[in-house]
Formats: structure tokens, sequence, C-alpha cells
């Protein structure tokens, strides 16, 4: 009973691995499912790597993000510091006589 269930599990690992070879002993298909996992090991790797360096990147981005907006906040603190400052200046535009005159 216990080679018949071994014989199942393979049968059932073999399927599962899609092995259409005609040469699908026990040791191929342990090879198969060894080179697959192998494989998959990597690929975890190369994408625990790539995610390490995109959390990187967005850190980086969201600084540089809130850098900006404060540099904008300033800016536009500034602009209208500046547009206060020009309202409050004299029209050069008008006489002196105007000038005098808006203000009585």
């Amino acid at each position: 009973m216990k080679r018949e269930h071994l014989n199942e599990l393979f049968l059932g690992l073999s399927n599962a691995l899609e092995i259409r070879e005609e040469n699908n002993g026990k040791a191929f298909i342990l090879d198969e499912a060894t080179g697959i996992f192998k494989r998959m090991i990597d690929q975890i790797t190369r994408l625990k790597e790539e995610n390490a360096t995109l959390l990187s990147e967005s850190q980086y981005v969201t600084t540089e993000k809130n850098e900006l907006e404060y540099e904008t906040r300033a800016l536009e603190i500034q602009i209208g510091e500046l547009k206060s400052a020009v309202q409050k200046m004299p029209d050069l535009n008008e006489s002196p006589i105007e000038s005098q005159e808006l203000h009585l």
C-alpha cells in the first residue's frame, strides 16, 4: 500500500509539473521539481531585491514631493507678499495732482 501511495503521489507531481516526456521516472520527476523550485527561489530573491529598490525609490520620491510642496507654499506666501507690496506702491502713471486728489 505504501508503494502504491508513493506511485500515486509521483504521478500527481508529474501531472502538476506537466511532464510530457516518456522518461518520467521518479528520479526525473524529482529532478524537474527541484529545478522548478530552484528557479522559483531565484525569482523570489530577485523580486525581493526589486521590491527593496522600488521601496527606496518610493521613499526618495515622497521626500522630494514633500520638499517641493513646502517650497511651493513658501513661494505662494512670497507671491502674496509681493502682490500686497505692489498694491501699496503709488501708481507711477498717475500725475501728482491726481494722486493728491485721491488722498483727500
